[in-house]
């Protein structure tokens, strides 16, 4: 009782006076199925791919792209049509350059080797982003024959950490210049940073004081109201 999907060759013939039709038929329910299944899988992973935040790009053994995912478009303005077949150093920042040929150099070394790293990319609008990217080689593999490319935009997060930096060692440089000592203790008392303004008003080096209680340096008769 159940239905099966049956492939038909016919060819018309002729026998004994009478015009005839010889058909053969084969069973190709499994194949069927097993058909219809890669296509869902295909385009599920498809859906995935286009609706992905991250963008992927396959690029050859040379370097020439070969696919951008639609996310590579809101990342770099340009789309596919615009840098497919294109090298993929000629948008790199010439000083990330030299790093990124390293490298790309060991993935086509090593198949199936992860390499990670971050550079500056040229936008279509002429500036500059900083890309995340993870690199991995499956050129030995059939069914991709390629360097798959993960990235995703880090500008905000690059410029983030920058002023974050500039931040720091401007405070650095008014606290260890400044004439007062600061300390950091934990929530045990222990001193976890000390400037050198310590040395000057208690007598202690840096060195000497990181790692030690605070309590240590406490007059007795003061102890308790400090604890």
């Amino acid at each position: 009782g159940e239905l099966r999907e049956v492939q038909l060759s016919s060819v018309l013939i002729d026998l004994d006076g009478r015009s005839c039709m010889l058909t053969a038929s084969r069973d190709v329910t499994a194949q069927k199925r097993a058909e219809r299944a890669l296509l869902a899988s295909e385009q599920r992973f498809r859906a995935l791919i286009e609706h992905s935040f991250d963008a992927i790009a396959l690029i050859d053994q040379n370097g020439t792209l070969l696919y951008g995912s639609p996310a590579a478009t809101r990342i770099t303005g340009r789309t596919s049509d615009e840098w497919i077949g294109q090298g993929v150093f000629e948008r790199i920042h010439s000083a990330d350059v030299p790093r990124v040929r390293e490298v790309f150099a060991n993935l086509i070394q090593n198949p199936s080797l992860i390499q990670h790293t971050q550079f500056r990319y040229l936008h279509k609008d002429e500036t500059w982003i900083w890309l995340d990217v993870t690199a991995t080689n499956l050129l030995d593999q059939p069914a991709v024959r390629a360097i798959v490319i993960n990235y995703r935009d880090v500008t905000e997060r690059k410029r983030t950490e920058t002023a974050l930096a500039v931040n720091e060692a401007r405070f650095r440089a008014i606290v260890e210049r400044g004439g007062d000592a600061f300390f950091l203790l934990d929530a045990n008392g222990i001193v976890i940073f000390d400037t050198p303004p310590t040395a000057q008003n208690l007598g202690y080096s840096e060195k000497e004081n990181l790692g030690r209680s605070s309590f240590e340096l406490v007059h007795p008769d003061d102890l308790l109201t400090v604890r």
